[in-house]
């Protein structure tokens, strides 16, 4: 049962974080260093460009020599390709891969971004490492959806979670009900009481 209370944290601030941004960047702004895509923008002067030099295929080639030269620099490995886009609205391809370094078994959590012209390296986001805020994050999200990478006990943990909160409302209610039974019944005998 110890075990309850911190995984109901857990998701409770996850939760936060995934619908109260408004609250949830600011607190961990001010507990941890934390950097949000925003700041990023911001930071790097990123602007729109709706038509890169850089072609899709130079720059997936681009993509995965930056990203080769990152993981030796780093130190991890890259297990496969994960996903590309370009970003018209800061001017950048992102290029990401399943990485040894990826807390969630599938997330873009590995991943650079390069720029649409010159195909140079921009930033490159790691799931730990970086800023403490954004390692905790990461964690937040993985615990969230239980999909930390090779962890299926942790699953069943979830699992026995639900079936833990979904026992505790049915009790809730179960003892409110029995609670305004017994305010009535106390109500209704004094109201007797009364008429005698």
């Amino acid at each position: 049962m110890a075990v309850v209370w911190p995984l109901l944290l857990v998701f409770g601030w996850s939760s936060v974080m995934f619908n109260l941004n408004s609250v949830y960047e600011p607190l961990t702004s001010s507990l941890f260093d934390y950097r949000s895509g925003m700041d990023d923008v911001r930071l790097l002067h990123l602007t729109a460009n709706p038509n890169p030099h850089l072609g899709w295929h130079e720059a997936q080639i681009e993509g995965e020599h930056l990203m080769a030269t990152e993981a030796r620099r780093q130190g991890f490995r890259i297990e496969r390709p994960y996903g590309m886009a370009y970003v018209e609205e800061f001017g950048v391809y992102t290029y990401s891969v399943a990485a040894s370094v990826n807390i969630q078994h599938s997330a873009w959590t590995t991943s650079l971004w390069l720029d649409g012209n010159t195909g140079a390296l921009v930033k490159l986001d790691l799931p730990g490492g970086q800023h403490t805020g954004n390692t905790v994050e990461n964690w937040l999200r993985a615990l969230h959806f239980a999909d930390l990478r090779d962890a299926v006990s942790y699953r069943f943990l979830v699992f026995a979670l639900g079936l833990v909160i979904a026992a505790l409302s049915v009790t809730g209610v179960y003892i409110w009900m029995l609670k305004q039974r017994a305010r009535r019944f106390v109500h209704t005998g004094m109201s007797r009481d009364v008429d005698l």
